[in-house]
């Protein structure tokens, strides 16, 4: 890496995750579950199944679209948030409530 540089290298290129790979993603997620293989996933395994950034890795966690489980030191993100996150990422539910409560507010005014 170059002295004072931000990024390792630019030219990595992670692909989107697209409607095919987010199925397969689930798929796996619940037969591993289903099968005893795998409960909890690292950071670093979650973020190959999302395919994101460690830095949005923890953006997620830190607006709780992700829960994660501390195992001493180590945080391990359990596969149903994995699989529910993956499921319908747009899933804002603080968003939603805030925005009924505003409608009924001003019905209501």
């Amino acid at each position: 890496m170059a002295r004072n540089e931000l990024f390792d290298d630019l030219r990595t290129f992670r692909e989107p995750l697209d409607d095919a790979l987010r199925k397969k993603a689930i798929d796996d997620l619940f037969l591993k579950a289903k099968y005893g293989l795998k409960f909890f996933y690292t950071l670093r395994e979650a973020c190959a199944i999302l395919h994101s950034s460690y830095d949005e890795m923890n953006t997620l966690i830190r607006f709780y679209l992700l829960d994660v489980a501390a195992f001493r030191e180590a945080y391990r993100v359990p596969w149903w948030s994995l699989a529910e996150y993956l499921i319908d990422p747009e899933d804002n539910l603080e968003g939603e409530l805030d925005e009924c409560l505003r409608t009924r507010y001003r019905q209501a005014g």
